[in-house]
This record gives structure tokens, C-alpha cells and sequence, in this order.
């Protein structure tokens, strides 16, 4: 009997040593963290839809796309990465939260690397409403 009292202290011991996270302010339970899903790191950079997009300087470079970890910036809106539907080295299927000229919406964004990583191909997807594309985009010298 007295081995089994010191056995469940020591479970209850363990058991304080290792409670789930909490928020600070409130005491309450917190989800664990997943790791934010990136676009991959060969299709980040400048790209543009003509030459002219690639030049420094311009500030009417409306076919200029900028790919960072999380964000696809174009001319008049940036869409931030939410959900990734595949991912591969080459390939990015994935919902994208855009805001823009006063006005916000989602929109699903297939990205695929061709040529070697020279161009990247851009097609609107995913909604009876879109269909823009493709677009083709040359990586902008560095």
C-alpha cells in the first residue's frame, strides 16, 4: 500500500511537470504552434511580365510580381499565404488572403517553376469565378 501511495505521488508529480501550454493573460489552455507553410524558396524574388517590370526605379511596373516566404505582391494588392492545398520544390496550390485598392478577398493561386526556374507560371484557381491565366513571369536579374 505504501508503494503504491508513493508511486501515484510521483505520477502527479510528473503530471505537474508537464502541463499543456497556456496563454499568460488568461490562464487558458493554448493550441500547439504548426509551422507556417512557406512558398518555396526557388520562386521567391522579382519577377516581371516584360523587361521593363525588372527595371529599378519604375513605379508604373504593373506587371512587376514580388514573391516573399508568405506574400505575393503585385502593382495594387499583396495576398498573404493561408492554406496550402500541394507544395512541391517546383509547384504552390494554395489559398491566398488579398487585400488591395480598398477591398479584401481570397483567391487560390497554382504557381509552377518551368524553364529551369526562369519563368514562373501563374494561374487563378479554385472558383467558378476565376480563371485568370495563365500569366508567365521571367525571374528579373538580381
Amino acid at each position: 500500500m505504501r508503494n503504491s501511495l508513493l508511486v501515484v505521488g510521483l505520477v502527479f508529480a510528473l503530471m505537474a511537470c508537464h502541463r499543456a501550454p497556456t496563454d499568460e493573460a488568461t490562464g487558458a489552455a493554448t493550441a500547439s504552434a504548426t509551422p507556417t507553410p512557406t512558398i518555396p524558396k526557388a520562386m521567391q524574388g522579382k519577377w516581371g511580365m516584360v523587361p521593363a517590370d525588372c527595371e529599378k526605379g519604375r513605379s508604373d511596373a504593373k506587371g512587376l510580381l514580388i514573391v516573399g516566404p508568405t506574400t505575393l505582391t503585385f502593382y495594387e494588392s499583396v495576398g498573404t499565404l493561408k492554406t496550402v492545398e500541394q507544395l512541391g520544390d517546383t509547384s504552390l496550390d494554395a489559398q491566398f488572403a488579398f487585400t488591395g485598392e480598398g477591398t479584401s478577398w481570397t483567391q487560390e493561386e497554382m504557381l509552377e517553376l518551368e524553364d529551369g526556374g526562369r519563368t514562373l507560371s501563374r494561374s487563378e484557381t479554385g472558383a467558378p469565378e476565376a480563371g485568370g491565366g495563365p500569366f508567365s513571369y521571367s525571374r528579373c536579374p538580381a
